[in-house]
């Protein structure tokens, strides 16, 4: 739809922007064993939450950078060997959704390092396939793509291809990168002192190095950007989803309605709090078996009280990633904001006084950062954005939810026996 919408003009060169953690088996043949596992499929969550308690779990996170969780493909792997052994005698190839995109498009099994470096297989240090990790995940070397670094010209674009995806024969396409990084260099966040926070269906929080760092003692993760560049940072699963959610129980129509309320009622929603983890949780709590909760909720308490606490809560659990980066890399300056929250100017102000730092927002995403890094590979000079702050925290609501989140934090710990399905 894009190529026909570009009034015969053919791209120049086409670069990839791809979600992380997707697992899709093949076999000898490069045809699908099952449909693609994502990021959020979690029936690996009893395998990963045991290796993630196990020294060797440890070891491996602070190795590749990926935390030890059901979203990994390591653990994604080692539960098919288990699980699905029938199915995995027939594995002959693994794919990320890059290295599909690059079979289809130019023959060749390959991934960028930002994806492969959320395998969990993957050594941050020797940027290569790590061999301890492999027997872990049951997993052959043989199966593995080709890693390419983010500017790599990986192929052209083949004369099947077009005839069966439409697209132009002949244009190179560039390996790219994985979307949450790839939205440091979209927002222009390029240093330590600036932070991205994207809350799309789920949320992240993140910090671009010059060298690989992994804070693994709080749960954070570390990948490769780009050759000389890395993003640490944390993911929580529960973003836009839990709004989604929420505003479907109360009818999509009221959605904008019950918003603008929500942000009209004073911080704290009166007394009702919410712990937001529906779909469990990442960071900062690593627990696949955390659930939501509304706490403090009385008769006086609207739809748009619990709208409020719902994103004063998505927001505190963002905040508490934050404070764990600024342990290791000190308080940003600045936080671009991303994906579609940003285009609530009350959710941006919620979010500067909820992390106590200026927001600016970012008008282009991942995708037109991965464009424009094709556009370099291609020899075009690209002005990557330099953002500014447009939105400034609110003193007196940053001291309110300082208390805020100090209470918020308890809540997790307090009913964390209700969610334990082993209680």
């Amino acid at each position: 739809q894009l190529v026909q919408r570009m009034d015969d003009v053919p791209p120049r060169a086409v670069g990839i922007s791809a979600a992380m953690h997707a697992l899709l088996p093949l076999d000898a043949r490069h045809r699908p064993l099952m449909d693609i596992l994502t990021w959020a499929d979690s029936r690996a969550a009893v395998l990963g939450r045991q290796l993630r308690q196990s020294e060797e779990g440890r070891r491996l996170h602070r190795i590749t950078g990926t935390p030890v969780h059901a979203m990994s493909p390591l653990v994604k792997m080692a539960w098919l060997a288990r699980q699905r052994p029938a199915l995995h005698a027939r594995i002959g190839r693994l794919a990320d959704l890059t290295s599909w995109c690059l079979m289809h498009w130019t023959g060749r099994h390959a991934t960028s390092e930002g994806l492969a470096s959320a395998w969990g297989m993957w050594s941050l240090a020797q940027r290569q396939w790590h061999p301890a990790a492999l027997p872990l995940a049951q997993v052959q070397a043989g199966w593995l793509p080709e890693v390419l670094p983010a500017h790599t010209l990986a192929g052209t674009i083949s004369g099947q291809a077009r005839a069966r995806w439409g697209l132009p024969a002949g244009v190179p396409v560039v390996a790219g990168g994985a979307d949450g990084c790839l939205a440091q260099m979209a927002a222009g966040a390029l240093t330590p002192d600036q932070a991205v926070l994207t809350i799309g269906t789920s949320a992240a929080f993140r910090r671009t190095l010059s060298r690989p760092e992994v804070a693994a003692s709080d749960g954070l993760f570390c990948y490769v950007l780009d050759e000389h560049r890395y993003v640490a940072g944390g993911a929580s699963n529960n973003g836009g989803i839990a709004w989604q959610w929420l505003g479907a129980l109360f009818g999509e129509s009221q959605k904008d309605r019950l918003l603008q309320a929500a942000m009209a009622l004073p911080p704290g929603a009166e007394g009702l709090c919410c712990l937001p983890t529906l779909m469990g949780e990442r960071a900062p709590w690593w627990d696949e078996h955390a659930r939501a909760a509304f706490v403090g909720l009385t008769s006086r308490h609207t739809q748009a009280h619990l709208v409020r606490a719902l994103w004063e809560g998505v927001l505190a659990n963002v905040a508490c990633i934050a404070e764990a980066t600024v342990h290791h890399w000190g308080r940003p300056q600045l936080v671009v904001a991303t994906g579609g929250f940003r285009q609530n100017e009350a959710l941006l102000q919620m979010a500067a006084d909820m992390l106590g730092v200026p927001v600016a927002t970012a008008d282009r995403d991942a995708g037109a950062a991965a464009a424009l890094l094709a556009a370099e590979v291609m020899g075009q000079r690209v002005p990557w954005p330099r953002p500014r702050p447009t939105i400034f925290p609110d003193e007196e609501k940053v001291a309110f939810y300082g208390r805020f989140k100090a209470r918020w934090q308890g809540l997790y710990a307090a009913l964390k026996s209700w969610f334990d399905p082993s209680e």
